[in-house]
């Protein structure tokens, strides 16, 4: 007989482990009144763990989107910025002058200047 440094009987540990793993091969464990005392228990653990898996994979699915948003509304900024850079270099006075010259235009500067009129 074999007895470990605690004082407990390893064959017995073990003969008694020999039947429940039969059981469990066999499937006559299914039908005992303790294990299924804890069937609701097991239903419970087993719904909270889909719960748990699928809170994980709706995350994760919103979390790839709001990172694909993200990376869309940066490039949407640095275009903006682009365009804005844009209108405002096409909208300067030496800018508009070349333009008319291009486009063969006798349009010119104001030589003299403005007149305001007051009532």
């Amino acid at each position: 007989m074999a007895v470990n440094l605690k004082g407990f009987d390893v064959s017995k540990t073990a003969e008694k482990i020999k039947p429940l793993m039969g059981d469990l091969m066999t499937g006559n464990v299914l039908v005992k009144d303790r294990f299924q005392k804890q069937i609701p228990f097991v239903v419970f653990l087993l719904m909270l763990s889909l719960f748990y898996v699928n809170n994980r994979f709706s995350y994760e699915e919103e979390l790839r989107d709001m990172n694909r948003l993200k990376a869309e509304l940066v490039d949407k900024r640095y275009r903006s910025l682009t365009i804005s850079k844009e209108l405002m270099d096409m909208g300067r006075q030496s800018h508009i002058q070349q333009r008319l010259k291009a486009k063969g235009s006798d349009l010119g500067e104001a030589i003299t200047p403005l007149i305001i009129i007051k009532e």
